[in-house]
């Protein structure tokens, strides 16, 4: 793993071929209970999400968000987050990956707090990086009870 983050360093945009099989490798290390393997899996993810192509990692985000593994959710919670950051939480760039929100939009309503914790501070960040306009013409979209917990989110962050 730690190799790997060095090569994307290194190769960049090069490595956007073999992407899907880094990160099923990298969401299936994420489930080992060593504290050093997933801080090296979450090197590696800040790597790919700073070098490689974000519309080819919004993809395999969207592909394995539908997985029941906490761990997995967790680290394709986490993943969003550093793309997100890399495209400095502009609305444009969810405009065009509107599956993302939706993936926010099921993981806010996830069963495990950790999961759910994550993508409130995403959105947070994507609040503040934004008009509430903006946020709200793209998260608005959501199912009923979704947008409720966004809209609670946003009240609550307003005030």
């Amino acid at each position: 793993m730690i190799t790997l983050a060095e090569m994307c360093e290194a190769l960049k945009k090069s490595m956007d071929p073999f992407l899907e099989a880094i990160f099923v490798k990298l969401f299936k290390k994420a489930q080992d209970t060593n504290s050093f393997i997933i801080e090296e899996v979450n090197k590696c993810i800040r790597s790919l999400c700073s070098y490689c192509s974000g519309v080819k990692i919004a993809g395999i985000i969207t592909n394995n968000s539908q997985s029941k593994a906490i761990p997995i959710k967790l680290k394709v919670a986490f993943t969003l987050r550093q793309l997100l950051e890399k495209e400095k939480y502009k609305m444009g760039f969810l405009k065009e990956n509107p599956k993302l929100a939706g993936v926010m939009g099921s993981y806010i309503t996830d069963s495990s707090q950790e999961v759910r914790s994550i993508t409130r501070e995403t959105f947070l960040s994507i609040l503040g990086s934004n008009s509430l306009q903006e946020v709200e013409g793209v998260f608005r979209k959501s199912p009923k009870e979704v947008w409720e917990k966004w809209r609670g989110i946003i009240d609550k962050d307003l005030k």
